[in-house]
């Protein structure tokens, strides 16, 4: 029995030195290991999920939001247009003012200037009359 007993023994003992050694190979192996062959082992450790599959209301809210981001968007283009051609209008106004006014003044002097040369044709006119 006790032959039994001590057989039993050395037989754990041994187990227990051939687990310890196979880790102490297993820790060995991995210490060695790449990064990439670590990810690749950690990562065929985990279960594999299948991607998740979107439902079609997330499509359809997405799809929304992006069209209404869209037009939201359109409508600053255009509100940034709109005031553009105004302040071109503005400016186009203004500069038309300007030429109208220089015309008049410009006709203004060409009256003065015609009364000048008509008041001087009189003047001269009555010198030659007079000598």
């Amino acid at each position: 029995d006790s032959d039994l007993t001590k057989h039993l023994e050395k037989e754990k003992q041994r187990e227990a030195m051939d687990n310890e050694m196979q880790q102490a190979e297993e820790l060995r192996l991995q210490s060695l290991e790449t990064i990439g062959e670590t990810s690749r082992r950690k990562g065929s450790d985990r279960e594999e999920t299948a991607p998740k599959r979107r439902r079609s209301d997330d499509t359809i809210n997405y799809l929304r939001e992006k069209s209404e981001k869209e037009m939201h968007v359109r409508q600053q283009e255009l509100k940034l247009k709109k005031a553009e051609l105004e302040e071109k209008k503005t400016e186009s106004e203004r500069l038309y003012q300007m030429i109208m006014q220089q015309n008049e003044q410009n006709q203004a002097l060409l009256q003065q200037q015609q009364q000048v040369n008509l008041a001087l044709i009189q003047f001269l006119t009555k010198q030659n009359e007079q000598k």
